[in-house]
Order: structure tokens, then sequence, then C-alpha cells
């Protein structure tokens, strides 16, 4: 029996729903896994119920912890909403929208036995030897070295002068030893901010947190853009069809009104008819589109601004930095 590959020893998110994902299996190794439709994330998912940035999963010190980055349709565990850190625990089930997975943890396999004619592959479990074979006989020990007298030619320091003795040196803190991964010793720091502290756990997750929000910022900015421009198009061009309508009105009836002619009719009020509807209404309406969605735009892009700067107020607030330049 060959013995575990790394990948078999390590936690992994399967693939639950939906069907045709379902027995997909994402191994979590120590570094942040994200999940959402970006291309850049780890775990890309191509439904639209999942966000750009949905969640982040990552592994750090024998724990496994899952956050919501702030996504549209949340995150749940266990069928309760993920609010901030949460640690994972093995059979526990994520859905991330439409995408549910759940959590496995492999057993330990620190002591592997040997199955029947396996060969070679023995394990010592608590200084038991496996059966079938004695311990080896411990070795003899070793001769003590013989002291080397000095010889002739070596003078031997004289006992009325004796070596003064080394200067003691300070003793060394203990350091503790850097264990697998990211490290949490930080030595000597000074100064008002402290962070990275326990690699880039933290960080990460307010950085991919700043950047979707960023990016949700960027979209809403782009749509407000495309109802103003739609809205002020639709208003100007429905605006005029309706005022030339109008003016041909009043063209109409006035020219007939000078002619002296008493079989004039009166030419209708919103214009020639196109498919049973007068060109004047087509015009009116359009125009009124336009202005609500014109309106609709610039208060889009108003609260999408005023979201941004109380986001950046914030967290110059958090960081105790200035904040940027209006």
């Amino acid at each position: 029996m060959s013995p575990p590959s790394r990948e078999q020893a390590l936690p992994r998110l399967v693939v639950d729903s939906p069907d045709q994902l379902q027995g997909q299996v994402f191994v979590l190794a120590d570094q942040p896994m994200t999940v959402g439709r970006d291309s850049e994330c780890q775990i890309h998912v191509g439904d639209p119920g999942v966000s750009r940035r949905h969640a982040v999963v990552w592994r750090s010190g024998g724990h496994t912890t899952v956050e919501d980055l702030a996504s549209t349709n949340g995150t749940r565990l266990n069928g309760h909403p993920v609010l901030g850190q949460q640690e994972l625990h093995t059979g526990d089930v994520l859905d991330f929208g439409p995408f549910e997975v759940h959590y496995e943890e492999p057993r330990d396999t620190a002591v592997t036995v040997p199955g029947v004619g396996a060969a070679g592959l023995t394990a010592t479990v608590a200084g038991v030897q496996p059966p079938g074979r004695q311990a080896p006989a411990p070795p003899l020990p070793s001769q003590p070295p013989r002291p080397q007298w000095p010889q002739p030619s070596q003078q031997a320091p004289s006992p009325s002068h004796p070596a003064p003795p080394p200067p003691a040196r300070p003793a060394q803190p203990e350091r503790p030893q850097p264990a697998a991964g990211h490290r949490f010793d930080v030595e000597q720091q000074q100064a008002g901010n402290l962070s990275n502290v326990a690699g880039n756990q933290y960080n990460y997750v307010m950085q991919a947190r700043r950047d979707s929000f960023f990016r949700e910022i960027a979209a809403t900015r782009t749509r407000a853009r495309h109802l103003v421009m739609a809205g002020f198009l639709l208003l100007v061009i429905g605006g005029g069809v309706y005022g030339w309508a109008l003016v041909s009105f009043i063209v109409h009836t006035n020219n007939a009104a000078q002619s002296a002619n008493p079989d004039f009719s009166v030419p209708d009020l919103l214009g020639p008819k196109v498919g049973g509807v007068p060109v004047g209404a087509l015009g009116f309406a359009a125009a009124a589109i336009g202005g609500v969605l014109l309106i609709v735009g610039i208060v889009l892009h108003v609260v999408t601004t005023s979201r941004r700067r109380r986001f950046e107020e914030e967290e110059s607030r958090r960081l105790n930095v200035p904040p940027p330049p209006r």
C-alpha cells in the first residue's frame, strides 16, 4: 500500500450542487482561496448567482476559516448566514448562493498500518515493535577518548597567572521556532499601526473586501453613466419630435386660416400617425422615459459617490491616516 499523497492529507471542499459540478474537489492548502465569478478567483464559479468575489476560505495553523466578502446573495454555513470569520469542521455545508459544497478533513495519517502482503511498510506505535521482528541489540558503548597529555614542546600555562575567564555573554531570550507556513513572531516593532502580524490572513480578507467594494462601486457608476446618457438622448430626441409636431400644427393651422378657404381642415394636433399612433405622442413618451432615466442615473451616481466617500472616511479613521483629497 502506497503512502497517502500530500493532496489526500489536506482538507478539501467537495461540490454538492450544481449537478454538472457535483463531486469536484478543491484541495485547501495553506493559502487563501477566493470563491467567485472573477477569473482570478482560485475557485471560479460561472453562475450569475455568485458574486465576483463572493467569499474567501483559508487554512492556517491547522484550522480552516470562511468569511463572506459582502456578496449579494451571502454565504451560509449549515443554513445560517456567515457573519465575520467562522471556523469549519468536517461535514459542514457551505452555500455560496446556488453553489453548494461540503467540507472534509482527512483522518490522521501520521501512523500507517501495513495491509496484508505489504512489504517493507512498518510502523512503530508508542515504542512497540511490530510482531515477527526482534528489536535490534543496543549498540556497544564506544571507548572513552583517551586524554591527550601536552607534548614536551608545549609549555603549560603557569599556575601563578591563570588565564582570565571569558566575558559573560548576555543570555539571549529563547526565540520561538518558526512553524510551517506563516510566522506569528514579529520580533520588535514600534509603530502606530501594526499590520500583517499573522501572515496574510487579515490583510488578505480586508484587501479582498476592499477590492470587491470598489468593483461594485465602479460597476454602479458605469451603469449610472449609461442611464444618464440614454436618458439625455431620449429626452432630446423625443422632445424634438414632440416640438416638431406642435410647430407643424401651428403652421398648418395659420396657413389654412389665412387662405380664406371655407373648406380648410384643421390638422392633427400631434402630427401625422405612424402605425395608428401620432408622431407627437411617440415623441412625448420618449421624452418622458428619457427624463425618468436621466433622473435615476443622476441619483444613482450621487449615491455611489457618497458611499465611496463614506467608505474612504471610515477607512482613514480606522487606520489613523488623513482621508484622500476630494
